[in-house]
């Protein structure tokens, strides 16, 4: 529970870290509503990726590189 709680706070300061700054940095010149899109399709992959390549990743630790004893 305590894991997604930050997750969630982390990501939601990602938001406001990532629209905010390149809003000043850029001079107002770059859309910030842009850069939040971006941030969520990007959460959004990085989740999609660990659903699918997780079990793939421990069924192969599990048969090569777990201890014999």
């Amino acid at each position: 529970m305590w894991l997604s709680i930050g997750t969630l706070v982390l990501w939601l300061g990602w938001f406001f870290f990532n629209g905010g700054s390149a809003y000043t940095l850029f001079n107002k010149a770059v859309n910030p509503a842009k850069i939040i899109q971006n941030t969520i399709l990007a959460a959004g992959a990085g989740g999609g990726i660990v659903f699918f390549v997780k079990k793939p990743i421990h069924l192969w630790y599990m048969r090569c590189c777990r201890k014999q004893g």
